[in-house]
């Protein structure tokens, strides 16, 4: 039984990356270069969203302090 709750952990987990991975592929593709400031600054304000949902998941803090100085910044 013990071995199908792994099993089910893991598939779980590996769900949850492939849609980081997918949205940060969309983000990445969507790119609109460095020529325009306001919509770079609109880009990335938009996608620091996706990074904080991340960093809020994870246990240290030091990441959530980065991206609140990354939005603070911008």
């Amino acid at each position: 039984m013990q071995i199908i709750r792994n099993l089910i952990s893991r598939v779980t987990a590996v769900w949850t990356l492939f849609g980081y991975v997918t949205q940060l592929n969309a983000a990445i593709k969507s790119f609109p270069g460095a020529d325009d400031e306001i919509r770079l600054r609109a880009w990335l304000l938009d996608h620091l969203a996706l990074v904080a949902g991340v960093a809020a998941k994870t246990a240290t803090t030091v990441d959530d302090d980065v991206v609140y100085y990354m939005l603070r910044i911008m």
